[in-house]
């Protein structure tokens, strides 16, 4: 029974045994790793001091960029003062002088980000949402490290863009590139304070151009697969010369990572929201006073167009830049200053980027037939928009079969906050399985005009929805929540 045991202690002692045989060998002898005896003590490992030619640098390495533009890089670090909640114990007789000071103590909250100096006077371009409500923005350089105090100048949450400044002279400021040169399938590289580990560089290509995802209101992103982590927003996108081409601002991620789907704001764009802000002290923006959507695929039949390219025109706005000129809905918009345009959220973002009183060409398709406009842009009132309408919603061909229309009286002007101005149907009830509720139509939808047909009331939407009855689609125009619209109505497939 005692055999293993004493096995064990067998084995333990020829193990001390070698070792310590082994330690009084490598007194007397130089052994390689792994206990292989030298057979030359003399020979040594072979040492190449010189650096890499010119010509092999050139072809692999992308440090003569990166040092360019990586000093004008800065990590961003914010403080701000928010409410701690109510904790759940803060009224309990036991734990109530715990929380003499209230049930939402302050605490603090950091932030962290980047962004790139754009002139040698310090002003430094990053991220609304990096910097916004932040009580404390402290600014790190890598190269020599230094640190600044920085201050808010003025931001464009609609944009995502701020404009920030340290008090510092003769610094590394990144030059800027035209972007709206830059292609597809460009080299980039982005630059910032990744997961806060410190001033990170990764490369990669321009996925796309022009994107819109959604998060802000004037969009068109570069998207990149350069990775783009969180503490990189507000950081660089360069191109293969060092020059600014973006400032990465978003990834589209599952797990919160990067998963090659980065966003970064076009240099131009941020260039002008900087000029509009240093000059103006806040962003002024060309506004033309119309409400828009984009073409689908229904719309495009219905107006007889080529492609989905354009902006449709749902209303246009009283007194408005576009009204003065003549524009009418129905007309859908596709050039603007010999611009293509091409969808609604396009032409928001060049017409924004249009100084107000500026006059411009403006192309549009009424009737099949090309028209221009001379159009002399106004200022953007604040903090109304030009602006998308909301989703665009689809009817039947036989529009009241399953919907239940009514006169728009003045219980259902208030209770669905409908204007006193407004004439028309408005829709008290529909079946969900009725082709008009499939198509999208809602209860409180207006219907204003049938095939162009104007519709006064209930009794005038009976009777032109007869007249197009049969018919493969057809035009409707309604009002929903503030916003009117063009909707194709087609019947569903059986």
């Amino acid at each position: 029974m005692r055999y293993p045991a004493q096995r064990t202690i067998a084995l333990s002692m020829a193990t001390l045994t070698l070792c310590l045989t082994a330690l009084t060998r490598a007194a007397d002898e130089e052994w390689w790793p792994y206990g292989e005896k030298r057979e030359n003590s003399a020979a040594a490992a072979t040492l190449d001091p010189a650096p890499l030619t010119p010509k092999v640098k050139a072809q692999t390495s992308y440090a003569s960029i990166i040092n360019k533009a990586a000093p004008g890089v800065v990590s961003i670090f914010t403080s701000k003062t928010v409410g701690a909640g109510a904790h759940p114990f803060h009224n309990h007789p036991m734990f109530r002088e715990l929380y003499s000071e209230g049930p939402n103590i302050p605490r603090k909250e950091q932030g962290l980000g980047s962004g790139v100096i754009v002139t040698s006077d310090g002003y430094i371009i990053t991220n609304n949402h990096v910097v916004e409500g932040a009580d404390e923005i402290n600014v790190a350089m890598i190269n020599p490290r230094r640190e600044y105090k920085a201050r808010m100048i003025g931001s464009d949450p609609d944009t995502d863009i701020a404009v920030l400044k340290i008090d510092a002279d003769n610094l590394p400021a990144v030059t800027l590139a035209d972007s709206d040169l830059v292609e597809i399938g460009d080299m980039v590289f982005a630059i910032g304070n990744a997961f806060g580990v410190g001033q990170t560089v990764t490369s990669g290509i321009v996925s796309a151009i022009g994107r819109g995802i959604g998060i802000v209101h004037y969009e068109d992103f570069i998207q990149t697969n350069a990775e783009i982590n969180p503490g990189n927003s507000g950081g660089a996108l360069i191109d293969p010369t060092g020059r600014l081409v973006g400032i990465n601002t978003a990834i589209l991620s599952r797990s919160g990572g990067n998963q090659g789907i980065g966003f970064a704001i076009p240099a131009n764009l941020a260039r002008y929201i900087v000029q509009q802000v240093l000059t103006e002290g806040r962003v002024v923006r060309g506004f033309l006073g119309v409400h828009i959507e984009d073409l689908t695929a229904n719309l495009q039949q219905a107006f007889k167009m080529e492609n989905l390219n354009g902006a449709l025109v749902n209303e246009v706005l009283p007194n408005s830049a576009a009204s003065e000129a003549g524009v009418q809905r129905g007309d859908i918009i596709v050039g603007f200053n010999d611009i293509d345009v091409r969808d609604s959220r396009h032409l928001m973002l060049v017409v924004a980027r249009t100084a107000p009183n500026t006059e411009t060409n403006m192309t549009v398709i009424r009737d099949g037939a090309k028209k221009v406009f001379q159009i002399v842009l106004k200022e953007r009132p604040d903090p109304e928009h030009a602006r998308h309408s909301p989703v665009a919603v689809e009817d039947d061909d036989d529009l009241l079969r399953g919907v239940t229309v009514d006169d728009i009286t003045a219980e259902n002007r208030r209770s669905m906050d409908i204007p006193s101005s407004l004439k028309g149907a408005v829709i008290v009830d529909i079946e969900t399985a009725s082709p008009a509720f499939q198509a999208g139509l809602r209860k409180g939808d207006v219907v204003q005009e049938v095939d162009w047909k104007q519709v006064a009331d209930a009794d005038e939407a009976i009777d032109i929805s007869k007249d197009v009855e049969g018919a493969d689609s057809v035009l409707v125009y309604i009002w929903r929540r503030g916003t009117k619209r063009f909707v194709v109505v087609e019947e569903i497939a059986q």
